[in-house]
């Protein structure tokens, strides 16, 4: 079997440059995917579509990123993300009509209503329809694996598990992997991971053993917090297991390195982006707990750690303020620094 691949640069990594990809930047860096042979292309505000509207602005519209890629890709398959209430099926149909071969739907781990309903609107005969449990770490295997299910009965075709917080172990990876092997039914599986705890690569890596059919990447790591599995690693590694030798390694090696490793902002990584992978904090959250820690002059490293020992799913402003009101009359008050880092997607 060879395990295919989908790079999320143009989506998942415009986190790193506040959405800001242009789509003459969409365009070029589409096509080189295209040459290279990469199976599936997802384009796009990195939170999805309509979050240009309802999020944050980015370079560019849904339709003008949609058109910049269709004009670019002459073989692989090009898609988009979709979060329910921030996407409408109607937003998707538009895209469809621009030949969009794909869309993904991130549903929330406790938010499988309107999730579901949001599916059965767009699944439509001729289209590419994936499901992308986010926060999957939020739910039991067993709570999962009943989702999967579910999700296979209704018509999808591929069904993901993602580890938005980077912190997934392998040894729970092996425990989640199997009740997505066992409820697939004939839905293909995929793997997102983030890089918190630099374990994407390697997770990565085993569930493409398991037999999971899709794993995701990004050009350089780029991404959401410390980002994705990095897909010039991916390939190599890939090609050395005989995963998928479809690449030229060096082809992909030198695409990242001209078109965007100039594109990264910051370089290294925040000591809070590597907790949330610890505490499977989902770095979506993080403005929210810097701007409390610097109002309430409490640590965020416990703020942090105190909030996910309750909630891995969400951390509004009211539960992180209450939190750190308890903190501060407890006297864990702080005098350090704060990261500087800008954390843009809340809410996703």
């Amino acid at each position: 079997m060879v395990t295919k691949l989908m790079d999320c640069t143009l989506r998942d990594g415009s986190y790193a440059v506040d959405f800001q990809f242009t789509s003459k930047f969409t365009a070029s860096l589409s096509k080189v995917l295209d040459e290279l042979g990469f199976d599936y292309i997802e384009v796009g505000h990195g939170i999805g579509i309509g979050a240009s509207d309802k999020v944050r602005r980015a370079a560019a519209t849904d339709i003008q990123y949609a058109r910049a890629t269709n004009s670019s890709v002459k073989k692989s398959k090009w898609g988009m993300f979709a979060i329910p209430n921030i996407a409408t099926p109607d937003l998707v149909e538009k895209l469809f009509d621009e030949e969009m071969d794909f869309v993904r739907v991130g549903i929330d781990a406790l938010d499988l209503h309107n999730g579901l309903s949001f599916l059965e609107k767009v699944i439509k005969p001729g289209r590419q329809i994936f499901v992308n449990f986010m926060k999957s770490y939020a739910l039991t295997p067993e709570e999962l694996g009943e989702r999967v299910r579910l999700a296979n009965s209704i018509g999808v075709d591929g069904i993901y598990f993602v580890d938005s917080a980077g912190g997934i172990l392998p040894t729970e990876l092996q425990m989640y992997s199997q009740v997505f092997l066992e409820n697939r039914g004939d839905a293909k599986l995929g793997f997102h991971g983030h890089d918190n705890l630099g374990l994407a690569v390697s997770n990565s890596l085993f569930l493409a053993g398991q037999g999971f059919e899709i794993i995701d990447c990004t050009m350089q790591g780029l991404g959401r917090s410390s980002g994705n599995a990095t897909t010039e690693k991916i390939v190599a590694l890939f090609a050395k297991l005989k995963f998928n030798e479809n690449y030229s390694v060096v082809d992909v090696l030198k695409a990242g390195e001209e078109h965007v490793r100039p594109k990264i902002p910051i370089p290294g990584h925040s000591g809070l982006d590597t907790f949330a992978g610890f505490t499977l904090f989902h770095t979506s959250y993080m403005d929210n707990l810097i701007e409390i820690s610097r109002e309430y002059l409490v640590d965020p490293y416990v703020l942090m750690q105190e909030h996910c020992k309750t909630n891995l799913v969400s951390a509004s402003v009211l539960e992180l303020s209450n939190l750190a009101r308890k903190l501060q009359n407890d006297g864990k008050n702080f005098d350090g620094s704060l990261p500087l880092d800008r954390y843009v997607g809340k809410d996703q």
